[in-house]
């Protein structure tokens, strides 16, 4: 018994050090890129996003205040895209009342399915249709594998980052992470332009000028990135100000574990519905693209 448990003893120790070793050989550098491969390989996991857009008061913004917050499953489907399953609370703020809007979305082999829970009646009434899951008039092939392969060959790329600062250790929920806080390159988001590029296709009418004015906005703009013990991403969080409005734009992404709790499927025909179109009653002024500057801490 003693012979089996210093062998126990021996191996722990053995595979303790090889870890250590092996997270050592890494520079911040190249654990940033092992993240954002690791995540792009992903089968599955769950994600929560959070978006908090507060607009300057001086302006003549209608709303003061947006938020949208999303809670779900993400997973590699059976034809190679992302199928997503995720709640979708929306959130706003205007001449000192608030507005919210819940819901869902789902995206199952490239369709999209959403249900409506609740939104202000101001907007439209959906008695006949809450809760119900509706079909939507495009198919989305989100990040199929010919797009992981390329975003896999992107974040490989040397000096996809201009700084990298280490902040330090900290627990994200109950995973010990460590913290980091780095800026895109130049190069660097030239590539994802022109990778995005690609993915608009012909189907979604986006220049790739627009899309390299869209990715100037984040033009020295600090991402903060938090990675696990086996350099997986568990969170990131960028804030900036858009200088045309003076919005302040936050925006958090949290990867809680990388397991799927249940296979994304399409909603049971019981389920869905095909609603005649509803008749709004008001509109709300539309959320300007920004153009960043990096916002003070």
């Amino acid at each position: 018994m003693k012979k089996i448990l210093l062998v126990v003893i021996a191996i722990v120790v053995i595979l303790g050090g090889a870890l250590f070793l092996y997270a050592k050989r890494f520079t911040p550098e190249q654990r940033l890129q092992a993240a954002f491969v690791n995540l792009v390989k992903a089968v599955n996991g769950h994600l929560q996003a959070k978006v908090d857009i507060k607009t300057d008061p001086a302006t003549s913004a209608t709303l003061s205040e947006f938020k949208i917050d999303t809670d779900g499953n993400f997973q590699k489907g059976n034809g190679g895209q992302l199928d997503l399953d995720s709640s979708v609370v929306v959130e706003g703020s205007m001449t000192g009342a608030s507005v919210i809007g819940k819901g869902a979305v789902r995206l199952v082999g490239g369709k999209l399915f959403y249900k409506l829970d609740e939104i202000p009646v101001a907007l439209a009434d959906i008695t006949s249709i809450r809760g119900k899951w509706l079909p939507g008039t495009t198919n989305i092939n989100l990040l199929p594998d010919a797009a992981r392969a390329n975003m896999v060959v992107l974040f490989q790329k040397p000096q996809l980052f201009t700084s990298i600062k280490q902040i330090g250790k900290e627990k994200v929920g109950t995973t010990n992470t460590t913290h980091f806080q780095t800026i895109f390159s130049a190069s660097g988001y030239a590539s994802f332009v022109e990778e995005f590029s690609k993915l608009s296709g012909n189907a979604t009418p986006v220049s790739k000028a627009d899309l390299e004015n869209g990715v100037k906005a984040l033009n020295n703009v600090p991402f903060d990135v938090w990675l696990d013990s086996g350099n997986k991403l568990r969170k990131v969080a960028v804030s900036y100000i858009n200088p045309q409005n003076k919005a302040n734009v936050s925006i958090e992404l949290l990867l809680t574990n990388f397991v799927g709790k249940d296979k994304i499927a399409e909603p049971a025909q019981s389920e869905q519905i095909t609603p005649a179109p509803a008749t709004p009653v008001a509109s709300v002024a539309p959320i300007v693209s920004p153009v960043a500057t990096p916002a003070t801490k």
